[in-house]
């Protein structure tokens, strides 16, 4: 009999940087700058990711098959299930707030009929545990993907499905440097990532935009919602060296 460890993976879902640049960051500054921006936020969410006890599947744009958003993700989630796991927490790499701990937590939680998502502030999703036995695609791929009425469409998910739903703290997420630059003001990223990304945003290709973004700003400014984002191919570094997407 599995345990509830080996039966469970995290899979994260998305566009590579270049893609991920271009869709959300490329308006306000140079696509290098936008990619770099990219691949930052996509190397955090793959070390949270392996910091987890489950195993990391990765979906990257190249690994997708569908037609739109809702498509390719219903795809990456029943390829996943075909793998013999059961259980599944979907993430992509635009919350930075996201950590290993609740990863951990949402695995735990989740059963055959009850869900586990967190709401993002802009009325999307950042993460979505469910169980094989709580997904039906024909009503997944119909809930209101990319829209600020998401939340509301798992809401009649989960009523229709018989389900329970449990609702973590609500995160920001990133779809647009403004939303990045607010994060950064506000104290939600913190240590190398921080680092990193400061190094990015405080260069001349994107400096312009601080001087009208003021620190107290909490309306989020947004392309479109989705759930979840930005992939590219991967390895894991051994411990001890520096995370690079490749």
């Amino acid at each position: 009999m599995k345990n509830l460890h080996d039966q469970t993976a995290v899979l994260v879902f998305g566009r590579t940087p270049e893609k991920e640049s271009r869709a959300k960051f490329c308006n306000d500054t140079t696509a290098l700058k936008g990619t770099q921006l990219a691949r930052h936020l996509l190397n955090h969410t793959l070390e949270v990711a392996h910091q987890s006890e489950y195993k990391v599947l990765v979906y990257n744009s190249h690994r997708q098959t569908g037609l739109n958003f809702a498509d390719r993700l219903a795809n990456a989630i029943e390829d996943a299930f075909l793998q013999s796991y059961d259980q599944l927490i979907v993430i992509g790499s635009d919350c930075p707030g996201i950590s290993a701990t609740m990863i951990n937590e949402a695995g735990k939680q989740m059963t055959g009929t009850r869900v586990i998502l967190s709401p993002a502030m802009d009325g999307g999703v950042n993460m979505i545990a469910i169980h094989k036995n709580s997904y039906k695609r024909s009503t997944f791929i119909q809930l209101d993907w990319e829209k600020k009425t998401l939340q509301a469409s798992w809401k009649q998910y989960i009523t229709n499905m018989d389900l329970e739903v449990h609702w973590l703290a609500s995160m920001a997420d990133v779809d647009s440097i403004k939303d990045l630059i607010y994060l950064v003001k506000s104290g939600t990223i913190s240590g190398n990532l921080l680092v990193l990304l400061r190094f990015v945003l405080y260069s001349k290709a994107i400096q312009h935009i601080w001087t009208y973004l003021p620190s107290s700003q909490v309306s989020l400014h947004h392309n479109g919602l989705r759930a979840p984002p930005a992939i590219c191919n991967y390895i894991r570094p051994a411990k001890g060296n520096q995370v690079n997407a490749l």
